[in-house]
């Protein structure tokens, strides 16, 4: 009897750990590649902040979402790109994993898609106003880019494809640039970590962490393009750390709100940098500690996934270390509460 259990237990562990097997070997975004790989290879210009939405090609936007594992498409944006001439091809493959409402998703069909970029110009008039233009002469196509459908009512762009390349946010301009190689200009602020835990590994997409110190404590913080209006969110019993005024806010998120305390001069120290931020204290079903670079910063910013790194472009050469501690002198004060 003794041997008989020990028999099914064994058979049933070499199932659970070829199922784990099958899982990690899925894969998405594998054989993407460019007509021209040099330098930017697409421009994609921003139309909507928090939650950030940008322009693939006139008259087709996708969230841009680290936090999604998937990239999704919408049966609308893929009949325009269908009369756009573009090539898609539906084929059956699983893919689990988060979409962009940040819901977990079992997918069988998968969408592949030739995606066309182009490069655009930006000139400001004597009145001040910023235009851009695309420039046609600048057509490139980014192949076999894979999607799944989307039930969330939009399309994303997420992290499976996202982590293929060097995101460039140009501040000014307001646009995001892609590129397999990286751009010059830029100096390292902090190295990026990808979760390799076996529990996250069988998810399509990698997750990505940076350490942040906040009021003199050091957390890996999630790097999440989908925080909204935050640039820094902890979970609600590190509200403590905060010696300094602080009052109530709300935070959304794609499915929730939830009430919150901010604090608008937490003081921030990474890698070089350092200065105050607003740090918004909640709980929610997401990452208790996570950050949005594209709202912390003000200047042209480069996510280098292959390299690991947080890059600015600096507005001059910067040392290793250029700030002091900044005690905090004031007690903490919670109006209402």
């Amino acid at each position: 009897m003794k041997r008989r259990i020990a028999v099914i237990l064994l058979v049933i562990v070499g199932c659970v750990g070829l199922l784990y097997a099958i899982l990690l070997s899925l894969g998405s975004q594998r054989d993407i590649y460019s007509d021209r790989s040099e330098g930017c290879i697409g421009m994609l210009p921003v139309r909507r902040v928090n939650p950030i939405f940008v322009e693939v090609v006139p008259g087709v936007q996708f969230r841009l979402d680290s936090g999604s594992d998937l990239s999704t498409i919408t049966e609308e944006d893929l009949d325009k790109l269908r009369k756009m001439g573009c090539q898609v091809k539906t084929s059956i493959y699983p893919a689990l994993g988060r979409d962009g409402q940040g819901v977990y998703r079992a997918n069988i069909k998968r969408y592949t898609v030739s995606l066309p970029l182009h490069i655009y110009t930006f000139t400001t008039d004597t009145l001040g106003f910023k235009h851009e233009q695309l420039v046609k002469s600048t057509h490139n196509v980014l192949h076999n880019v894979d999607f799944v459908p989307s039930e969330s009512g939009f399309s994303t762009l997420g992290i499976d494809l996202l982590e293929n390349f060097r995101v460039e946010f140009q501040y000014e301009n307001g646009v995001i640039a892609l590129y397999f190689t990286r751009p010059d200009g830029y100096q390292d602020l902090a190295t990026l970590k990808a979760d390799s835990s076996p529990s996250k590994s069988i998810w399509i997409g990698n997750r990505y962490y940076m350490d942040i110190k906040i009021d003199r404590q050091t957390d890996s913080y999630f790097l999440d393009t989908d925080l909204q209006y935050q640039q820094i969110k902890l979970p609600e019993n590190q509200r403590r750390r905060s010696k300094r005024h602080i009052s109530k806010a709300i935070a959304r998120t794609t499915l929730h709100t939830y009430e919150a305390i901010v604090d608008n001069d937490a003081w921030m120290e990474v890698g070089n940098r350092a200065g105050g931020v607003s740090a918004y204290y909640y709980d929610s079903r997401e990452e208790q500690y996570s950050f949005n670079p594209l709202n912390m910063f003000q200047q042209d910013i480069l996510i280098d996934y292959p390299g690991k790194v947080l890059a600015l472009r600096p507005f001059c050469v910067l040392p290793k270390r250029h700030f002091s501690e900044r005690p905090d002198t004031t007690d903490i004060v919670t109006p209402g509460i």
